[in-house]
């Protein structure tokens, strides 16, 4: 479900005061690197990571504030089916190292709305012309918080724990790595349950005690 196209990405400036961040997952035949590398981000220096963060033009990274409690991950209700693997998921990105959390899952009828004030990050099924799994995260243009996230699920698709694994990790500020690097941002594999050591070495640099990020 992640291999009909190729990686998409692009940045749209929903208002003057925060952006939103979509992906599509990376096919399995490109290869797809993501090519906003580590450097300076949230200006600090970032170390070189197989799994590169999701750096943005003015040096931010869409990250989740560690500060601000767990985050709330829902689900629609016709999504239910798919509990376990989101669960999982879930579970795989809650590290000994990191300071974030996740809280849930739980049922909710609608997404998190823009500019409310609710950080969530809420799953469902995608329209008919969702035909990869799709991570988008509202955040605030200057720092890079994350405000809310929302990933669909192509309608006819039967989620792996990998494939919500990269959905969650791509919302919580991950980028995509080289071909050759075993990760659940790059070439799928359902046979993967959790973050591989270069996952998690990414995901402690940006949430780890202090986090990268404020």
């Amino acid at each position: 479900m992640r291999t009909a196209t190729a990686t998409l990405f692009f940045l749209l400036l929903c208002d003057g005061l925060s952006g939103c961040d979509t992906a599509q997952s990376p096919s399995d035949d490109e290869g797809a690197v993501d090519r906003l590398a580590p450097g300076v981000a949230c200006g600090r220096d970032a170390p070189p990571l197989e799994v590169p963060l999701r750096v943005l033009p003015s040096g931010v990274v869409p990250h989740w504030s560690t500060s601000a409690g767990c985050v709330t991950v829902s689900y629609a209700p016709d999504f239910a089916e798919q509990i376990e693997p989101l669960r999982a998921a879930m579970s795989g990105w809650t590290l000994d190292c990191s300071t974030l959390c996740f809280d849930g899952p739980v049922e909710r009828a609608e997404a998190p709305e823009a500019g409310a004030g609710e950080r969530r990050l809420h799953v469902a099924w995608g329209p008919a012309d969702v035909v990869n799994i799709e991570a988008e995260a509202f955040y605030d243009i200057d720092r890079g918080t994350i405000a809310q996230a929302l990933v669909r699920v192509p309608p006819d698709a039967s989620p792996t724990v990998d494939d919500l694994l990269w959905a969650v990790g791509r919302a919580s500020g991950l980028g995509n790595p080289a071909g050759d690097v075993p990760s659940v941002m790059g070439t799928p594999d359902a046979s993967r349950v959790a973050p591989t050591e270069a996952d998690a070495a990414t995901f402690c640099v940006l949430y780890g005690d202090p986090p990268l990020c404020p």
